[in-house]
């Protein structure tokens, strides 16, 4: 095993998240093909990414030879062209970059678990703290190496008080229809799930079902959304 020094953690958590918003940021884009243009609400690529995903990819090729970092490297290729020329049509079609997006974090994820676990076995008597990392984009801390467990997987069925829904869309979108407010904080669907206000369920990567625990809240939503000619609820 390969211990990994702290400071890697950090790039690699920080990676993770802000890797997601850019490709959940491309697929919102795409879905609205009609606009094809620029808007203040995506996000700009922070320096951040470019000198993690350089670092990432060496220092796994230095210390994981049998790794391929090719998706790693892809990904990144993907979002540096799309924050130079804010155009997807130049990068791969999104369900390939949601493919190289999920083995790239299935790499970091099983690099940083085994990390873990190692320094587990030295100590066996002390906990191992998460990394308190911060967000260089949003000033909020970032996730643990674990991936985030605020929405739950397509085979889930929700507790019987979240018994209103679904409404499906992507996580941009159904935040924007919870909060009617079209320059809502990208991460207020992962916030409302994290408070137990709403069960999320994803189906695919860059798709979510929500589910509410009174009929007011579940009306209301899906009346947000319509009006706003977003995915509604599922046929």
């Amino acid at each position: 095993m390969t211990d990994i020094p702290l400071s890697v953690e950090v790039r690699i958590s920080r990676w993770k998240q802000t890797v997601r918003d850019y490709v959940e940021d491309i697929g919102s884009w795409r879905e609205q093909p009609a606009e094809k243009m620029w808007y203040d609400r995506w996000r700009p690529i922070s320096d951040n990414f470019a000198i993690d995903s350089t670092f990432l990819i060496g220092w796994i090729n230095a210390h994981y030879q049998s790794v391929d970092t090719a998706p790693l490297h892809a990904v990144y290729k993907a979002v540096s062209s799309w924050g130079r020329e804010h155009n997807a049509d130049g990068i791969p079609d999104q369900m390939t970059l949601e493919g190289q997006l999920e083995e790239s974090l299935v790499i970091l994820t099983s690099i940083a678990i085994e990390s873990e676990e190692k320094r587990r076995l030295q100590r066996p008597d002390v906990a191992v703290p998460r990394v308190p990392a911060s967000s260089a984009q949003s000033g909020d801390d970032a996730p643990s190496l674990e991936d985030t467990n605020w929405w739950h997987r397509p085979n889930e069925e929700p507790p019987s008080r979240y018994s209103h829904g679904p409404i499906v869309g992507t996580k941009q979108k159904l935040g924007v229809g919870i909060s009617g407010d079209n320059r809502v904080n990208n991460r207020t669907l992962e916030q409302d799930a994290q408070k137990q206000l709403v069960w999320v369920r994803r189906p695919k990567w860059n798709s979510f079902e929500v589910f509410f625990q009174t009929h007011d809240e579940f009306t209301r939503v899906n009346a947000e959304m319509i009006s706003r000619k977003t995915p509604s609820r599922r046929k």
